[in-house]
């Protein structure tokens, strides 16, 4: 099955547009009352035409095949590969040039003007470079001056130090030349490879900025009880329930309050590695990660303090119970419960009152108080709502 099937587009080959044509002639000879079909190796002219109309059309498979290919990542390169990684906002680096610095010596008062060219380093020691500014000899430092040159082709070329030594456009006054450090070298233009790499990583960066791709990495740290995350997108500082959070940053809360040092190092490091390039973390406690390149970066983040909700239940029981009969499982199915919340989570009566009526000898909730009141017991992230007590009556 060629052309677009589930699995992909199957490109039809030249070989089968061959065999396609010449089983159709052939049908079409016998239906209209033919006793013999061509035979292809001894009719040159037949076999000729059929072979090159089979080419052509194979040769217009392989460019729906390359059309295809284009739209996937791994398969397209050059400019469909261009446009592809343009979707997710990701440019190739073109070819630079480098630059070097160097040091001119002459008569005092000579100027050298921009576009004037030295020679040295590069492959066989001919690589040219352009001065880039007007420069006076003795301006700064009597018998010299420094200047920067741009390479006049793009591309890593490498000119060590003192290799620049020749002066190929030449003006009076002007002595002598040289590098007396290493040229910085251009870059070429990014591969293929490098720009599917790039594209991919940046994809991943943006995932992981995210305030859920943070909260789960916490979750995943076996000692964490709950974790909340609160982003700010706006380019001031904002307070959001009670945390002060820098532009465009993030602020991460954890529970419990108390964790030695190490694990609290596994945090800094849970929310380092998925956060955003260059967002701003805040909250009152702070840790210190190690970079790829050596460099300690500080990361904050804020505890969640265990806050109780008391509960006092008057309840409607069935014929033959008494509260005390069904403490126990109601308790157990509330502390269930609360092992769920996490920092600035709402408790909602509602939800109480339900697991209520799951348990056998309870034929209703007449009141329920939580902290003295009906009201849902609401806290902000810096708060994580813990069972305090527990009175059924």
């Amino acid at each position: 099955m060629t052309g677009l099937t589930p699995a992909g587009f199957i490109a039809t080959r030249q070989s089968d547009f061959l065999k396609l044509i010449r089983d159709d002639f052939d049908a079409r000879l016998v239906a209209l009352g033919f006793q013999a079909v061509p035979d292809y190796k001894r009719d040159v002219f037949v076999g000729n035409v059929t072979e090159i109309m089979s080419f052509l059309l194979g040769q217009g498979s392989e460019v729906d095949q390359a059309i295809y290919d284009a739209w996937s990542v791994g398969n397209a390169g050059g400019l469909q590969l261009d446009n592809l990684a343009l979707i997710v906002n990701v440019r190739r680096d073109e070819a630079t040039k480098g630059t070097v610095t160097l040091l001119c010596t002459g008569t005092d008062g000579t100027e050298i003007t921009q576009g004037k060219i030295v020679q040295g380093g590069g492959t066989a020691g001919t690589a040219r470079w352009v001065i880039s500014e007007d420069v006076v000899i003795g301006a700064v430092t009597t018998g010299q001056v420094n200047v920067v040159a741009i390479a006049e082709e793009s591309g890593p070329i490498v000119a060590l130090a003192t290799e620049i030594d020749t002066i190929v456009t030449l003006v009076d006054g002007w002595t002598s030349v040289t590098n007396t450090a290493d040229a910085n070298p251009g870059r070429a233009r990014e591969e293929d490879d490098e720009l599917r790499a790039k594209r991919q990583q940046a994809l991943q960066s943006a995932g992981a900025g995210s305030t859920n791709a943070i909260r789960a990495a916490l979750l995943n740290l076996d000692f964490i009880v709950g974790a909340a995350v609160l982003d700010n997108k706006l380019p001031v500082v904002v307070i959001k329930e009670g945390i002060t959070i820098a532009e465009h940053g993030i602020a991460a809360v954890v529970a419990p309050a108390s964790m030695t040092t190490a694990q609290q190092q596994e945090v800094v490091e849970a929310i380092y590695f998925k956060l955003g390039g260059g967002t701003e973390t805040s909250g009152t406690e702070s840790a210190t990660v190690t970079k790829d390149d050596g460099r300690s970066e500080t990361i904050r983040h804020s505890f969640s303090v265990d806050t109780d909700v008391n509960l006092d239940w008057t309840l409607q029981m069935e014929a033959g119970f008494v509260p005390a009969d069904v403490e126990d499982a109601l308790l157990e199915l509330t502390q269930d419960l609360f092992l769920t919340f996490g920092p600035g989570s709402t408790v909602f009566p509602l939800l109480l009152c339900a697991l209520a009526a799951t348990v056998d000898g309870i034929a209703d909730v007449t009141t329920l108080l939580l902290n003295g009141s009906t009201s849902p017991a609401t806290h902000t992230v810096l708060e994580l709502p813990v069972l305090g007590t527990f009175v059924v009556a």
